[in-house]
C-alpha cells in the first residue's frame, strides 16, 4: 500500500512535469520553425526586391529613350534609340518573369512591355530599309512614352512605400504586397495604348501558350505528392493557386531536414515550376574556381536526377549565400537559350536550395532546326575585325517571346573587355551584340 501511495505521488508530480517539458519542447520547435519560415520569407523578399529595382530601372530608361525619340532628327540616332527601347523591353520582360505571377498586374504589364519592344524593332527595321517615320509613328511613340511615364511613376511609388511582393497568396489568387494590399493596385497601371502595327505582338496576335507542358492537368493531391517526391520528403500544406500562362498549385512547409521550403507545381502535367528552400549562410562575392566548379557540378547532378538531360551552364551569379546557375537545354549540339532553368546552390553546404524552370516549361520542345546556310568561318568573318574571336558555337536565341533564330554565338575580347556576338546562321547578319560584365556578383550581359 505504501508503494502504491508512493507511486501515485510520483505520478502526480511526474505527469505535470513531463507535460510541461513537452509543451516547452513544442514551443521551442514552433519558434524554430517560425524563425526558419521568417528567414525564408526574408530571403525571397530580398530576391524580389532586387528584381523590382531592376524592373523600375528598365522602365525609367525606356521612358527616357522614348522621350528622346520625340526630338531625334537623324535616322541613325532614331534607330539607335529604338534599339535601346527593344533591349530594355527584353530586360524588363525577364525581370517581370522573376516576380510572382499575379504581382504588378503582370499580364497587362508584360504585354505592354513586349509590344513596346517589338514595335520599336519593327519600326527600326522599316527605317533601315529606307522608310521615314510617319505622323502615325510619332503619335504612337508619344502614346508609348505617356504610358511608360505612368508605369514608371507607379513602380517608383511602390519602391518609395517599400511595397514589394511576398510569397503570401490571398484567397483570390493574388500575391499580397509588403503592406498587405493584395491586388489593390491592379487598375493603376492597366490602361495601356493599343499598338497598331504589323508585328508578331500586335493586338490581333493570340497569347503565346506554354510549349513544354502537356495538355492534361493534375489535381491538387497529385500536385502535393509531386512536390513531396521532388523534395525527397517534406511536410507541406497548400498556400494558394497562381493564375497566368502557367497556372500552379502553391505549397509551403518544411523539407526532410526541417528547413522551410516553398514550391509551386504546374497544373498542366504536374511539373515543378519553382522551388526555394531556406538558405544557411550569407556569403557574398564570386566564388573561387574550385568552389565554382563544385557548385556547378552539384547543380548539374540535380538537373540530371530530375530529368533535365543535356543541359549546358551559361553563366553564374553569387549573392545572399547562394550560387545561381543558368542552364540551357541543348539539341543536336545547339544551345537552346529560350529553354532556361535557374538552379540555386547553397554555398555553405553545396546543396541545391532553389530551382526556377519557368522559361524551360514555357519554351521547351523538340525543334525543327534548319541547317546553317553559312559556315562557322563565314560567321567569324562577319564579326568585326577588332574583336578577337575565341569560341564559336551554334545557339538558338529568342528574337521575340514567340520567335527564335539559329545563330552562331561568337565569344571574344576587345582589349580588356569581353563580348558575345550572335550572327544569323542563315543570312550572316549580326543579330545581337552584348558585353560580358564581370562584377562582384558574377557575370551578366549588357
Amino acid at each position: 500500500m505504501k508503494n502504491e501511495g508512493l507511486m501515485r505521488k510520483i505520478t502526480a508530480i511526474a505527469v505535470p512535469v513531463l507535460l510541461l517539458a513537452a509543451l516547452i519542447a513544442v514551443s521551442i520547435w514552433g519558434t524554430r520553425q517560425s524563425a526558419r519560415a521568417d528567414a525564408l520569407e526574408t530571403q525571397v523578399q530580398s530576391i524580389y526586391r532586387h528584381t523590382f529595382f531592376d524592373l523600375s530601372d528598365n522602365i525609367n530608361d525606356m521612358q527616357v529613350a522614348l522621350k528622346k525619340l520625340s526630338i531625334a532628327a537623324s535616322g541613325a540616332q532614331y534607330v539607335q534609340l529604338l534599339q535601346d527601347v527593344r533591349r530594355l523591353s527584353g530586360e524588363a520582360v525577364a525581370n517581370i518573369g522573376n516576380l510572382p505571377a499575379s504581382h504588378v498586374d503582370t499580364v497587362d504589364l508584360n504585354r505592354f512591355v513586349i509590344q513596346t519592344g517589338d514595335y520599336a524593332n519593327s519600326l527600326s527595321v522599316k527605317i533601315l530599309n529606307g522608310a521615314i517615320p510617319t505622323e502615325e509613328d510619332r503619335q504612337q511613340i508619344a502614346a508609348l512614352y505617356e504610358a511608360s511615364v505612368q508605369v514608371a511613376t507607379e513602380l517608383e511609388k511602390r519602391l518609395t512605400e517599400e511595397n514589394f511582393p511576398t510569397q503570401t497568396v490571398t484567397a483570390d489568387g493574388y500575391y499580397e504586397t509588403a503592406n498587405g494590399d493584395g491586388d489593390a493596385d491592379q487598375e493603376n497601371i492597366s490602361n495601356y495604348p493599343t499598338l497598331i502595327y504589323d508585328g508578331p505582338f500586335s493586338d490581333s496576335t493570340e497569347k503565346a501558350e506554354p510549349q513544354g507542358l502537356p495538355r492534361e492537368t493534375v489535381d491538387e493531391q497529385t500536385a502535393l505528392q509531386r512536390a513531396v517526391d521532388y523534395l525527397g520528403g517534406a511536410y507541406l500544406e497548400k498556400t494558394g493557386e497562381t493564375l497566368g500562362n502557367i497556372e500552379t498549385y502553391d505549397f509551403s512547409g518544411t523539407d526532410a531536414e526541417g528547413r522551410s521550403v516553398e514550391i509551386s507545381i504546374a497544373k498542366r502535367g504536374g511539373a515543378v515550376l519553382h522551388m526555394m528552400t531556406e538558405v544557411q549562410g550569407a556569403e557574398e562575392g564570386v566564388a573561387d574556381e574550385t568552389d565554382a566548379e563544385r557548385f556547378e557540378q552539384a547543380a548539374r547532378e540535380f538537373l540530371d536526377a530530375h530529368g533535365y538531360d543535356g543541359m549546358t551552364s551559361s553563366y553564374a551569379q553569387y549573392y545572399a549565400g547562394i550560387a545561381l546557375f543558368n542552364f540551357a537545354a541543348t539539341q543536336d549540339g545547339v544551345i537552346l537559350y529560350p529553354d532556361l532553368v535557374k538552379v540555386a546552390v547553397e554555398r555553405q553546404s553545396g546543396r541545391v536550395v532553389g530551382v526556377d524552370a519557368r522559361n524551360y516549361l514555357f519554351s521547351h520542345r523538340k525543334r525543327e532546326l534548319p541547317e546553317p546556310a553559312i559556315s562557322e568561318e563565314d560567321a567569324r568573318n562577319a564579326v568585326s575585325d577588332t574583336l578577337h574571336v575565341e569560341t564559336v558555337r551554334l545557339a538558338l536565341i529568342p528574337k521575340t517571346a514567340v520567335t527564335e533564330l539559329l545563330c552562331y554565338e561568337c565569344t571574344g575580347s576587345y582589349g580588356d573587355a569581353s563580348f558575345v556576338v550572335y550572327i544569323n546562321a542563315q543570312t550572316g547578319v549580326e543579330e545581337q551584340l552584348f558585353e560580358i560584365i564581370n562584377s562582384e556578383e558574377g557575370e551578366f550581359t549588357v
